[in-house]
């Protein structure tokens, strides 16, 4: 089983251009809204801005070209001005110089700032039939899958899983610990076609997409998947 470490980056207070010069990178990459959609946003790429619209909560904008600093700077339509009349970014994304295909989550703060999440998003990483588990909680969660494999995914870690044996179904169990004792949360069960990449998240969100009838989240973990085909994300990296 592949881990992956997710790159977590909090939104900076400087301008792009107090920041190092680091060697430019080229990458595709998709945004998600994580708590809420984003209307508009921009970023810059080879010399020139270009806006992002409509990008989805929970799920994958359209996947965007970049050329430049590894550190891409996202700006609101009315940015935030420093003292020397520089545009402050509302989200800044480090992207690991060997990347090629990446998602970026923006977790707003509920004002105007948001902080980056980078996650590996290639074929390589996330192959067709498997499914990459997430944790974007602040916690440690115990995973056990399809009744036999159990391990404990850290806070900001990922892992590579397959379905049961003769199966294109992951079933997955969840527990978090609350004092001394652990007390499963949640028992699912996920599809993993074999032309399809998967990714599940788990995190700990006050959204009111996770909401039940009477407005209150019952559960202490969410769960979020996204699907591709792989033909389309291979596409996507040529």
């Amino acid at each position: 089983m592949r881990i992956f470490t997710i790159i977590f980056f909090a939104t900076c207070s400087a301008t792009l251009a107090q920041q190092p010069v680091k060697k430019d990178i080229s990458v595709t990459f998709s945004l998600i809204g994580w708590g809420q959609a984003i209307e508009s946003i921009e970023y810059r790429t080879g010399g020139k801005m270009e806006k992002i619209t409509d990008v989805p909560l929970f799920d994958k904008s359209k996947p965007q070209k970049y050329n430049g600093s590894p550190d891409i700077g996202f700006f609101l339509p009315k940015p935030e001005i420093d003292a020397e009349g520089n545009p402050i970014p509302a989200a800044v994304a480090s992207i690991p110089t060997n990347a090629e295909r990446v998602l970026i989550l923006l977790v707003s703060d509920g004002n105007t700032r948001y902080r980056a999440i980078v996650i590996p998003d290639d074929i390589a990483a996330v192959p067709g039939g498997k499914a990459l588990l997430i944790n974007l909680c602040e916690t440690s969660v115990a995973v056990r899958t399809n009744k036999t494999d159990s391990f404990l995914l850290e806070e900001n870690k990922t892992q590579l899983v397959s379905p049961s044996k003769n199966s294109l179904t992951l079933q997955m169990e969840l527990g978090v610990k609350n004092l001394d004792e652990w007390y499963k949360v949640e028992s699912n069960f996920i599809p993993l076609p074999d032309k399809y990449q998967t990714l599940v998240f788990f995190l700990q969100s006050q959204s009111e997409h996770f909401t039940n009838i009477d407005g209150n989240i019952t559960k202490p973990i969410q769960i979020v998947v996204l699907r591709e085909l792989v033909e389309k994300t291979a596409e996507k990296d040529d």
